[in-house]
């Protein structure tokens, strides 16, 4: 987690950073150790598409979790009545 927080904020730097001198982003994938280019407008699309996907998978998770404690804690006070 905290890895991928690191990188998400490394590739931010480097792309606004880099747009001040040029129209393209290029990093090093170090798992496969291949050069990546980006024109800037691919890059914010797929940053944003990603974002998006995160913000959706937290959303859930968070209804998820409350949806879980409203169980819990129906069953702990013994599924009294009048509670849907």
């Amino acid at each position: 987690m905290v890895n991928a927080l690191a990188a998400s904020v490394l590739i931010f730097w480097r792309a606004f950073s880099s747009l001040t001198s040029n129209a393209e982003i290029s990093f090093c994938n170090s798992a496969t150790g291949l050069n990546t280019t980006l024109g800037v407008g691919a890059f914010l699309a797929a940053t944003f598409l990603a974002g998006a996907f995160l913000a959706t998978v937290f959303l859930a998770a968070t209804f998820f979790a409350a949806g879980f404690l409203a169980v819990v804690l129906r069953a702990a006070m013994g599924f009294p009545r009048g509670l849907t």
